[in-house]
C-alpha cells in the first residue's frame, strides 16, 4: 500500500531531523544505520521492533469462576454492570476453568504506529503483531482491579454479540465521583477508533 501524502512528509522530516542530529553528535550514527537496515531487509522489522517497546501495564489471576459468578462477583465488589454486558454475557461469553495469570499492555492508538483513525480491522492487525488480543472474561476482571477516578480504557478482545448480532467489546471505567463500571462498544469491522483511545491487549506469551 502506496504512502499518503503526509504520510511521506512525516517520513521526510523524522529522516532530516534524525540526520541533522547524526551531524550534531547528537546520535551515535552505527544503531541508527543497524536500525535502518534492519528495516530495509527484515520482514515486519517495524513489528517486531515495536514489540520490544510494549511495556507491561498489569498482571492478574484470570479464570476459575463461571461468567454468571465473575459477574456476580462485580455487583458484589459495586461494579455498575450495563445492560448491554449482561445481554452480551447470555450469548458468547466464556471464561476459563482454572486461574492464570494474564500480562496486559495499555497504549493509546497512536501509540501503535498510527497517525489517523484505524479501523477496528487495522487496529487488531495492528496488535496480533505485538501482542494478543483480550479474552471477553479479561474484562469483568479488569474491572474488579483498583483504578483510579476518571479512567477509561477499551479492551482490544475478541469480539461477542448480543441479542442484536452486533460485534461489542468491554469498556472498562470510573467516574470521577469514583462510580466503576463495565459497558460496551460497537466494534465492527469498519468502526474507527480514535487516536487518544487507550486500548488493552494481552501481552505475547
Amino acid at each position: 500500500m502506496s504512502a499518503t501524502t503526509e504520510q511521506k512528509a512525516r517520513f521526510l522530516d523524522l529522516v532530516t531531523g534524525t540526520l541533522e542530529m547524526v551531524r550534531d553528535g547528537k546520535r551515535a550514527i552505527e544503531p541508527i544505520l543497524t536500525i535502518l537496515q534492519g528495516i530495509k531487509d527484515k520482514a515486519n522489522f517495524a513489528e517486531r521492533l515495536l514489540a520490544k517497546t510494549m511495556v507491561v501495564w498489569k498482571t492478574i489471576m484470570v479464570g476459575g469462576l463461571s461468567k454468571d459468578k465473575l459477574l456476580k462477583r462485580l455487583v458484589q465488589a459495586g461494579r455498575n454492570v450495563s445492560d448491554w454486558v449482561k445481554d452480551h454475557s447470555k450469548l458468547a461469553f466464556k471464561t476459563s476453568a482454572e486461574p492464570h495469570e494474564i500480562s496486559f499492555i495499555r497504549v493509546e492508538v497512536k501509540d501503535l504506529g498510527f497517525t489517523q483513525n484505524p479501523t477496528t480491522t487495522e487496529l487488531f492487525a495492528r496488535i496480533k503483531e505485538v501482542g494478543e488480543l483480550c479474552q471477553p472474561e479479561d474484562g469483568p476482571w479488569l474491572a474488579l482491579q483498583d483504578q483510579p477516578c476518571g479512567d477509561i480504557f477499551w479492551l482490544a478482545m475478541e469480539s461477542i454479540a448480543g441479542s442484536g448480532g452486533n460485534p461489542m467489546v468491554f469498556i472498562v471505567g470510573r467516574n470521577d465521583d469514583s462510580g466503576r463500571w463495565l459497558g460496551t462498544r460497537y466494534a465492527g469491522p469498519d468502526n474507527p477508533w480514535y487516536l487518544d483511545n487507550e486500548v488493552v491487549f494481552r501481552s505475547r506469551k
